[in-house]
């Protein structure tokens, strides 16, 4: 079994870029599993009936995927590229680009180290009233991810998260520990990174 770091790739109006991605551990070469997580992005942003495309702009776009291998201390060793050409759909104003989706990635465990988060890209201004995001866009991006994580999952492939440093009760770095569920919030989240590098202008 290999451990793999695969991520989604896009941008705004403009180019301002935006990613995602999880880590799998796969029987799947790096070639084969490039070509299947980028089969299981197309077809949740795609989906007729939950396509996440249905929630972005047409300006915003996935741009490619990538697949890396990792080694032992999760680093990445080998990548392998995938361009994509998809866009959103609706015509609707995006919100500010710092704005995000958050996915909750849980296990059976719950220990903060033993789950995590993906965070989607801002997505259009009507998918939220009163600072929460409405019902039919959550149960819209739940369906699109759990169909994306299952097909990675239909070969015996799963989903990780792992800790980065030691613990307290002296558990070592990079232990796995296998996702087995995703929730979404229906409260934005932030991610500024992805606007830090923008410089103000002041008048």
């Amino acid at each position: 079994m290999t451990d793999y770091k695969a991520e989604v790739h896009g941008a705004y109006a403009g180019g301002r870029p935006w990613s995602f991605g999880v880590h799998i551990t796969s029987t799947q070469p790096l070639s084969t599993l490039a070509t299947t997580w980028t089969a299981a992005v197309n077809g949740a942003w795609t989906d007729g009936t939950h396509g996440l495309q249905a929630i972005y702009h047409t300006d915003t776009v996935v741009a490619d995927t990538t697949v890396a291998t990792l080694n032992g201390t999760m680093h990445e060793t080998t990548k392998q590229l995938t361009p994509l050409s998809l866009a959103g759909t609706s015509s609707d104003t995006t919100l500010p680009w710092e704005v995000a989706l958050c996915v909750s990635l849980r296990s059976g465990l719950i220990q903060r180290h033993n789950r995590g988060r993906m965070f989607l890209p801002a997505f259009v201004e009507g998918a939220v009233t009163n600072n929460i995001i409405s019902s039919t866009t959550c149960t819209r991006v739940r369906d699109a991810i759990a169909a994306m994580f299952a097909a990675v999952r239909a070969d015996g492939s799963t989903i990780f998260v792992f800790n980065r440093k030691a613990l307290v009760d002296l558990t070592p770095p990079f232990q796995k520990t296998v996702i087995t569920s995703q929730l979404v919030s229906n409260k934005p989240a932030r991610q500024s990174r992805r606007t830090k590098s923008i410089i103000p202008t002041y008048v």
